[in-house]
């Protein structure tokens, strides 16, 4: 189901360091959450859930920072010994580049004309701005806070956390 107006608010980190935090703290949960469904993987008492739901969560979002770090790596690899098509691999990434701002435009214009969320034209035209920008440089960053949870839920072998720190500190709050 889509709700159009959010029923769940989260503190949007203030500095970079914060942002890392965040991405990662939310990569080791999916991770810990998902080991520790393990069982719903492929299995069809579980339903359209575990034959297609749970298979995506796994290969669409927990393993996608490896798949795409390495595809960085050998990339990289393919142009330092002269093995990568230059001009395809410019071509392959306009093509990248286009696909995904043309798939974040058409986004906003469903946002737009449906709920009309953006309070000026300013806003708005600064979106499109965005969807261009994300691709280079903070999808690099979030692949590689990703990976930091990677990191963390081997080392650490955690399982999903029996408590919640900061609802714990929001319910003693007494709102």
């Amino acid at each position: 189901f889509y709700l159009p107006d959010p029923v769940a608010w989260t503190e949007g980190p203030t500095t970079l360091k914060g942002l890392r935090k965040q991405r990662a703290r939310w990569h080791l949960g999916l991770l810990e959450t998902l080991w520790f469904h393990r069982r719903l993987c492929l299995n069809p008492r579980y339903g359209l859930f575990g034959l297609f739901n749970y298979p995506f969560w796994v290969w669409g979002e927990a393993i996608e920072p490896i798949m795409e770090a390495f595809g960085y790596i050998l990339v990289t690899f393919a142009w330092a010994f002269g093995f990568l098509n230059t001009s395809f691999a410019i071509l392959m990434f306009l093509i990248t580049l286009g696909f995904t701002f043309v798939y974040s435009t058409l986004c906003i214009l469903i946002e737009e004309l449906s709920f009309g969320k953006y309070r000026s034209f300013k806003l708005f035209a600064s979106m499109f701005f965005l969807s261009l920008v994300e691709n280079l440089g903070y999808r690099q960053y979030n692949v590689w806070w990703r990976l930091i949870s990677f990191y963390q839920f081997f080392k650490e072998r955690k399982e999903v956390r029996k408590e919640a720190k900061r609802l714990d500190e929001l319910m003693d709050r007494k709102i």
